[in-house]
């Protein structure tokens, strides 16, 4: 395993978390969302050039990026994703 580039991508996703955090003071409340689900999508990708994930994970990852395919959903039809995925993840829970 590459350490350093390891590192190097949870640091990226670590400044990008706290990128979206700043906005989140300004920004549409929908936006939030979008970025946390960017972010999530990318720490399964670090993890999946590391050989460190899963495939509830990769699950996840697909669910993020069907959602997202398919254009701009209403924060209401998010809200309704987002709320449905996390009911999936408890399901995925060991």
């Amino acid at each position: 395993m590459d350490k350093t580039a390891l590192e190097q991508g949870i640091f990226q996703l670590t400044v990008a978390s706290l990128t979206a955090a700043s906005g989140l003071v300004e920004e549409p409340s929908s936006y939030g969302a979008l970025r946390v689900m960017g972010i999530v999508r990318d720490l399964v990708e670090i993890l999946d050039k590391h050989g460190l994930s899963s495939p509830r994970l990769q699950d996840i990852k697909a669910r993020i990026i069907e959602s997202t395919d398919g254009g701009m959903l209403s924060d209401e039809e998010r809200k309704e994703f987002l709320d449905g995925l996390v009911m999936h993840c408890l399901d995925l829970l060991d």
